[in-house]
């Protein structure tokens, strides 16, 4: 059974003075992204630390990370400037459930 934490995520760009550019840049590397190249003939996906600590983006700003990860989680952001909330800590899923989740949605991401 693993533990899990949903977390609400905000990077104030105006007060931090970033432009779009370098927030933009913090959301590649914080979720990841998807790559395409020769005129969209291949395409692959570029993790981000999210994938490291083995979280889902669940909802735009929303995540979900086991709890395990989240010392990890916080100094990254901490790092970044941004800011974060834990909506909730009371959550439990089967390991193999996680997985699952964690797996879905990389398949699809490599596709246009």
């Amino acid at each position: 059974m693993e533990r899990l934490l949903l977390v609400r995520v905000d990077l104030d760009r105006k007060k931090l003075g970033m432009t779009p550019g370098d927030a933009n840049k913090f959301f590649r590397r914080f979720y990841g992204y998807h790559s395409c190249s020769h005129y969209g003939q291949y395409h692959h996906w570029v993790d981000g630390f999210l994938d490291e600590i083995d979280g889902k983006r669940v909802a735009s700003g929303a995540i979900l990370i086991p709890k395990k990860n989240f010392i990890s989680l916080k100094k990254y952001l901490d790092e970044a400037g941004a800011t974060m909330d834990i909506v909730s800590d009371r959550l439990f899923m089967e390991n193999q459930d996680f997985d699952q989740l964690i797996s879905m949605g990389k398949k699809g991401k490599t596709k246009k």
